[in-house]
């Protein structure tokens, strides 16, 4: 006697398995469009904050690398940035800073406190 199984469940050797997958919602990240970046730069925003997303955009930084760097972990003269931590690995590595977020980091610098622990602060 055959039985009848649903469509979305296919049958294999034997046994009904799920022809939809359960990743289906699971598509791999795309970068933003350059139309999009342009225009996102566009929008006005607080030094902190565009700083903070050239940062993020031009250097392959996750957030929470962003949000822990300290001062020292930068070096201007070289334009790098020193992750001691990866927030994905766990090892260090090193990102380079990018002509406009060079120019975005050193006008934040200026004007933040000198007092804080962290680059970034609320």
């Amino acid at each position: 006697m055959k039985r009848n199984v649903p469509k979305r469940w296919g049958k294999k050797r034997g046994y009904a398995y799920s022809a939809i997958s359960s990743n289906n919602w699971r598509t791999l990240p795309r970068s933003i469009e350059p139309d999009d970046v342009k225009r996102l730069l566009r929008k006005r925003f607080t030094t902190r904050d565009k700083c903070m997303i050239l940062m993020l955009l031009r250097s392959g930084m996750r957030i929470g690398e962003l949000l822990a760097l300290n001062l020292e972990d930068i070096n201007l003269k070289e334009r790098t940035v020193i992750i001691y931590k990866s927030a994905k690995t766990g090892e260090g590595r090193v990102a380079y800073i990018s002509d406009d977020a060079y120019k975005a980091l050193r006008k934040w610098i200026k004007v933040r406190d000198p007092n804080r622990k962290y680059l970034f602060y609320c």
